[in-house]
C-alpha cells in the first residue's frame, strides 16, 4: 500500500510539473496593468501565423494586444462600474496574489480555462519579476472579438467571492457577464417551477445562462450603466470594432448582491463541514452537495428585491423552498439589505 500511494503521489507531482512547465516555457510577454500576457512564436504553442499581424508596428501581435484590451476593459467594468469586488481585493486573495498571468496556448478542445490557486511561475526564457499570481489559460487561435477573455476573467471574480464551482452557477453567470461587452438582449427561459426543472437546471453548464439571464432581468433594478467616452471609443486593433458594444447588462445590482450572499454561504458551509474556509479540495468545490447553499443564497437575495411578488418568481421560490425542505436544509442569514 505504501508503494502504491508513493506512485500516485509521484504521478501527481509529474502531472503538476508538466502543467506549470508548459506555461513557464512561454518566451514573450506583453504587460497591461495587472495583466501579463505570455505567448510564444515557436514550438507547439506558437501563435498561428494569421494571429501574428502587427498593424501598429509596435512589436506586439494585434491578437495579444486585443486580448489585453478586452481584459482591461472588462476588469474596469466589472469592478468600477458594476461594483463587483475585485478578486485581488477580495478576502480570499488580498495581500496574497499580486496580479493575473494570462497564458496563450494551443488548446484544441477548449477556448479557455481559469484556475483558482495562487501560483508563482518561474519563466525559463524571459526575464520577468517572480511573484504570486492568479492565472488564466486562453487558446492561441480564438475568433477575433470573442468574449472568452472577459468570460474567463469573470471566473476569477467568482473565485474571489466563493469556493462553490458548480458549473450551472459558474458557467451560467459567466455567460451572463459577457453582456457587459456584448450588444443585444440576453436570451432567457422561464424559471424552473417544479422539482424536475430545478434538478435539470443544476445539471446544466453553459445552458444555465438562460436561467441567470432571466432571474437577473426580472429581479434586478439596474440594467444600464454609465461608461466614460474614452471607453466607448475603444476599438480592437485587428477588427476596428468597439470593445464595448452597448452599455447594458440586466440586473447587475441583483447579481452583485447574490455574490455577496454566496460569500456568506460558503463561509457557513466551511464551518458546518469543519474545514478551512479557503482550503476546499477540488471535488468538494464542484460537489452537488453545494447546490442547497447556492439555492439558499439565491433565495435569500430574491427576498430582498421586489421581484419576489412576481408570480413566476414566487413559483420558483416555492420550488426552492420545497427542495431545501426535502434536503432538511436550514440556515440563518446575517445579511441585511
Amino acid at each position: 500500500m505504501g508503494k502504491y500511494l508513493l506512485s500516485i503521489l509521484l504521478l501527481f507531482t509529474l502531472v503538476h510539473a508538466d502543467w506549470k512547465r508548459q506555461r513557464e516555457a512561454l518566451d514573450q510577454v506583453y504587460k497591461s496593468g495587472i495583466f501579463r500576457i505570455f505567448y510564444t512564436l515557436r514550438g507547439a504553442d506558437a501563435l498561428p501565423l494569421q494571429k501574428r499581424k502587427d498593424s501598429n508596428h509596435n512589436g506586439v501581435p494585434d491578437y495579444v494586444e486585443d486580448i489585453a484590451l478586452q481584459l482591461q476593459t472588462a476588469d474596469l467594468i466589472y469592478n468600477k462600474i458594476l461594483g463587483f469586488t475585485h478578486p485581488l481585493q477580495n478576502s480570499r486573495y488580498i495581500n496574497r496574489a499580486k496580479g493575473i498571468d494570462i497564458h496563450l496556448l494551443h488548446m484544441p478542445s477548449k477556448h479557455g480555462s481559469t484556475g483558482d490557486a495562487i501560483t508563482s511561475y518561474r519563466y525559463r526564457y524571459i526575464a520577468v519579476e517572480n511573484y504570486p499570481v492568479l492565472s488564466i489559460k486562453i487558446a492561441n487561435n480564438l475568433r477575433p472579438g470573442t468574449r472568452t477573455p472577459a468570460h474567463e476573467l469573470f471566473h476569477v471574480y467568482q473565485n474571489g467571492y466563493t469556493m462553490f464551482k458548480n458549473r450551472w452557477f459558474t458557467e451560467g453567470t459567466a455567460r451572463w457577464s459577457e453582456f457587459a461587452l456584448k450588444k443585444g438582449k440576453a436570451p432567457e427561459h422561464p424559471l424552473p417551477y417544479n422539482s424536475n426543472a430545478l434538478k435539470s437546471l443544476t445539471e446544466q453548464t453553459y445552458g444555465a445562462k438562460y436561467f441567470w439571464n432571466r432571474v437577473a432581468r426580472l429581479c434586478g433594478t439596474v440594467h444600464r450603466f454609465p461608461l466614460p467616452d474614452a471607453l466607448l471609443s475603444l476599438r480592437y486593433i485587428a477588427l476596428k470594432k468597439p470593445v464595448v458594444e452597448d452599455t447594458s447588462i440586466d440586473g447587475y445590482d441583483f447579481m452583485r448582491r447574490f455574490f455577496n450572499m454566496l460569500d456568506e454561504a460558503d463561509a457557513i458551509a466551511s464551518k458546518k463541514r469543519g474545514i478551512s474556509e479557503y482550503m476546499w479540495r477540488e471535488s468538494l468545490q464542484k460537489s452537488p452537495k453545494n447546490n442547497p447553499y447556492i439555492l439558499w443564497a439565491l433565495r435569500q437575495t430574491i427576498e430582498t428585491f421586489e421581484c419576489k411578488k412576481i408570480p413566476e418568481v414566487r413559483k420558483f421560490t416555492d420550488t426552492v423552498d420545497q427542495y431545501l425542505k426535502a434536503q432538511a436544509f436550514q440556515l440563518k442569514s446575517g445579511y441585511s439589505k
